[in-house]
């Protein structure tokens, strides 16, 4: 049985789950010498072969993927942190007190 690679991956906001990292980062594990610029465009690439990247994305896509060919190079990388959302309510005087005032 054929062992399918895939692993889930923070973008911006969001995890997606995109099939063939390993094989990807094996390929470019000798391109470390590179700028990261390169080195975003190329998994980018090279991802985008075997998984749905929006254009809209791409930058996003990048920077993620990036981070993950470093963990996977064995590099310290910050983690990414989703967004949070903060919601601010703040009670009517009719919720705080009731009905009928007070």
């Amino acid at each position: 049985m054929l062992e399918k690679d895939y692993r889930l991956v923070r973008v911006g906001a969001v995890q997606v789950g995109l099939t063939d990292l390993k094989a990807i980062f094996e390929e470019l594990r000798n391109q470390r010498g590179k700028s990261e610029p390169e080195l975003r465009a190329m998994l980018v690439e090279k991802t985008g072969k075997k998984n749905y990247i929006p254009d809209s994305m791409r930058d996003e896509y990048g920077h993620a993927l990036l981070r993950e060919f470093k963990k996977e190079l064995g590099e310290k990388v910050p983690e990414e942190r989703p967004a949070v959302f903060e919601a601010s309510y703040k009670p009517s005087q009719r919720e705080t007190f009731g009905k009928y005032g007070g």
